[in-house]
């Protein structure tokens, strides 16, 4: 019943062109099951779009700091910090809040949500996002010790064996599908600086990222459900699009990109589901899409810049002295790329990734701590450019009126506030607003005071995140 009312919740949500687009992905669906339900098949086997087969990757299109000397040596992820890597290295289906394990079923007959008896899907889909692939293929290229290369290899052929295409819980979510192909292009263009590695495997890899950026060419979120995902959806295929010199990606991607810009963001830079989290998110996509334009002689729109530099200003304004940070809702510690596996000021490498492209800096880039990211996305004369332009200071008070956020500073710094005063969240469905309204947050030398808690987990646990995201835990 509960399943029903769901349902019926979710078409009055709808409109008319949303339903008949929904149909259609259905019908689709079904060809595609016709198609990839019968036999198992890895998604490096063969490029299943013929047309598409000609394509050529072009790793240097990627430009990569190739000359960066200051990486570290891992051959871990951090699984949220609770889950333990080795443990799990191997283990694509595991539901890590059970000892169970997600059936390998046709990913559109595989139920994910509320499924208390396996775990949060969430958790799994780290895991299958490939931060781990692009990870070793550059401690390769950095150090030329060939253990980098052989457990990239042994991951790799394990997790085509495993999961095949649109086969199991890695296949069930287009976004996280369109994070791991651009694992894959990374690893892709790390690793094709080498002479000794095999050119299967990277003729396999250059397959898959085809297949995987086709799939969400053809599946990408659409009306109530073209939130952040979209946005990390478009960057994907435009990713692909440039590797490949395909310009019918690039014109996708950039169309999307455009278009969503202006729809899910306030005119004061606040991202309209009020997640700092998920702005950030999608200031990530944005700006990984906008160094590969800018890198390759794209012309970059106009909106964009200008965009931008009011999200970097947000977010810089919600940071504090002494590393506090006034977050509302969701934060699901999501993320596009990770080059170091370590823990890192995820707002900070943000910022940092968009000063090197906006005219004024929004972070300090000679900080010790930055970002590894940035020394391969960026040489250090780009860096050591992007630190001489003005830096923006926060203000001691502001408020959002469109977004909805003040932001309360002490004169000497040492208290810091913020006030939600905005809606629910974006769009029909709020994704991932919760009740907040008129909720503050408070810390004093950094130190939480008051805090929002979030909605805690998606997919399982319903009775704790109906409690964490309802009025009464504000």
């Amino acid at each position: 019943m509960a399943n029903v009312m769901w349902l019926l919740n979710r078409l009055k949500a709808m409109s008319v062109p949303e339903i008949a687009w929904r149909v259609q992905q259905r019908v689709l669906q079904k060809q595609e099951q016709k198609i990839y339900g019968i036999k198992q098949t890895p998604v490096t086997e063969r490029v299943f779009c013929t047309k598409l087969g000609g394509l050529y990757l072009d790793a240097t299109k990627l430009k990569l700091n190739l000359d960066n000397c200051w990486f570290t040596q891992n051959d871990s992820i951090r699984l949220f910090g609770v889950f333990d890597y080795e443990r799990y290295r191997k283990d694509w289906h595991a539901g890590f809040q059970t000892e169970n394990h997600w059936p390998l079923e046709f990913s559109y007959s595989l139920e994910y949500k509320q499924r208390d008896d396996i775990g949060d899907a969430r958790t799994n889909w780290e895991l299958n996002r490939h931060f781990q692939f692009a990870i070793l293929a550059k401690d390769y290229i950095a150090t030329g010790d060939k253990k980098f290369l052989n457990e990239f290899t042994e991951l790799f052929t394990d997790w085509n064996e495993k999961n095949p295409f649109l086969w199991g819980i890695s296949w069930t979510s287009v976004i996280e599908v369109a994070i791991r192909a651009s694992n894959w292009c990374y690893a892709y263009a790390f690793l094709a600086q080498a002479e000794d590695v095999p050119l299967q495997l990277l003729e396999q890899l250059r397959i898959g990222i085809i297949n995987m950026t086709d799939y969400i060419a053809k599946h990408h979120s659409r009306y109530s459900s073209a939130n952040n995902h979209l946005i990390v959806e478009a960057y994907a295929i435009g990713q692909g699009g440039v590797l490949f010199g395909f310009k019918p990606w690039i014109d996708t991607s950039v169309s999307i990109l455009t278009r969503e810009l202006l729809l899910q963001n306030y005119s004061d830079g606040v991202n309209k589901e009020l997640s700092l989290h998920y702005q950030a998110f999608y200031m990530e996509a944005m700006g990984l899409m906008m160094r590969l334009m800018q890198k390759n002689g794209i012309d970059i729109p106009q909106s964009w810049p200008v965009m931008l530099q009011k999200m970097c200003k947000y977010v810089a304004d919600c940071m504090g002295n002494h590393g506090e940070v006034i977050e509302f809702s969701d934060n699901d510690e999501g993320k596009i790329l990770d080059l170091s596996g370590q823990e890192t000021n995820y707002y900070r490498y943000v910022l940092g990734l968009l000063s090197c492209l906006l005219p004024q800096s929004y972070a300090n880039l000679s900080d010790s701590s930055i970002c590894e990211n940035l020394c391969w996305l960026f040489t250090d004369a780009e860096r050591e450019t992007a630190q001489k332009k003005p830096l923006y200071k926060a203000e001691k008070s502001v408020c959002y009126r469109e977004g909805g956020n003040s932001i309360l500073r002490s004169k000497d710094g040492r208290v810091m506030i913020g006030i939600d005063h905005g809606a629910l969240g974006f769009g029909s469905i709020a994704a991932h607003g919760h009740a907040d309204a008129l909720s503050f947050q408070m810390y004093v030398d950094g130190e939480p005071i008051f805090i929002d808690p979030g909605t805690y987990i998606y997919h399982c646990d319903l009775k704790d995140r109906n409690a964490f995201r309802s009025l009464r835990s504000q």
